[in-house]
């Protein structure tokens, strides 16, 4: 099933959050409304607001809910994003230049806290200490997984559980409450919280797998995306240290060599990438990240059927959408 066929049921939802998240940041304040709309308009699928409505469409939430419960967990995220990207020194964010590139570090800083503040007050709205209790314990994650990674940046003490670990913390928390917080939203069981939390963290986990694989084995006329953007960035993701792991000494020395790198020569360090980009390729590496995917979004899919019987609309919807992020080329 294409995304735009897995979208249709509640792709009215998804404009209506769209356009509530845009009226909220604007403000009569020079500048950071621009900063927060160029972010907000630059595109993404908006797969975690995606996971809000369907899983209220399942759990029977309140459309207001969902509505503000979608915006806040696309709010925190696109928060994150401009914080990463002046932490990774990112120059690109979804084909467009990066906010720190348009307008410098201390205005992207200062444009997340303000994406970040107003995610905060749209939550105190929801008047649910339960809904508080779980959005600042994502955060918290989404910290400490940031931190992590730029702790381990030693590639020789860098392994599969570290990887995980960061994903675990910096992406798959945010997709959980995404999926939990309609069941909030209308007390549902604490089975079927518990099974929709558990079906986000391996949804999570399965699409940032298959996001670091695509950064390796992407087609660029297909996608519009230059492969290695991570390598660029010199960061560790999984392809990388199962190639690594892999690879001769000599070829270790290889990926070691640029990743001790503090800048970028242009020429030479383009035939660096692309020498690693074959590597991780012909060692395997992309490959076996995306089958790891593929087992994670079938853990996601079990999680639903052991508590929402039904193969109903939502249900399918949910399912398609997790062999789609585990298998996606684009």
């Amino acid at each position: 099933m294409k995304y735009q066929e897995i979208v249709k049921p509640v792709k009215a939802q998804l404009r209506r959050i769209d356009e509530y998240m845009q009226s909220i940041v604007n403000h009569e304040v020079q500048l950071l409304p621009q900063v927060s709309s160029y972010i907000l308009q630059s595109g993404g699928k908006r797969i975690r607001p995606l996971l809000t409505c369907l899983c209220g469409k399942l759990v029977r939430a309140p459309e207001d809910f969902i509505l503000k419960a979608g915006a806040i967990v696309e709010l925190l995220h696109t928060a994150t994003l401009i914080h990463d990207d002046v932490v990774d020194v990112a120059e690109m964010r979804r084909g467009k230049p990066s906010a720190n590139v348009v307008w410098g570090n201390k205005v992207s800083v200062l444009a997340g806290d303000y994406i970040l503040a107003y995610a905060s007050q749209v939550a105190l709205e929801l008047d649910n200490q339960e809904v508080m209790r779980i959005l600042l314990d994502v955060v918290i994650k989404m910290v400490e997984g940031e931190a992590i990674q730029l702790y381990n940046t030693d590639i020789d003490k860098f392994n599969s559980e570290t990887y995980m670990e960061i994903i675990t913390r910096k992406t798959a928390y945010l997709m959980a409450c995404a999926c939990e917080l309609p069941a909030i939203g209308i007390n549902s069981s604490p089975e079927a919280r518990r099974a929709l939390r558990k079906f986000g963290l391996d949804f999570g986990i399965a699409f940032q797998l298959a996001d670091d694989a695509l950064d390796y084995d992407s087609i660029e006329e297909r996608t519009g995306k230059t492969p290695g953007k991570d390598l660029r960035e010199h960061k560790i993701t999984l392809p990388l240290v199962l190639a690594y792991e892999r690879a001769s000494n000599l070829e270790r020395k290889h990926i070691k060599d640029f990743l001790s790198k503090q800048q970028f020569a242009a020429n030479e360090d383009e035939d660096q990438i692309q020498t690693i980009l074959s590597l991780v390729l012909n060692y395997g590496g992309a490959r076996d990240t995306r089958r790891l995917a593929q087992e994670y979004a079938r853990r996601a899919n079990a999680h639903l059927r052991e508590v929402f019987k039904s193969n109903g609309e939502y249900i399918l919807r949910l399912n398609e959408l997790c062999h789609y992020v585990a298998e996606r080329k684009e």
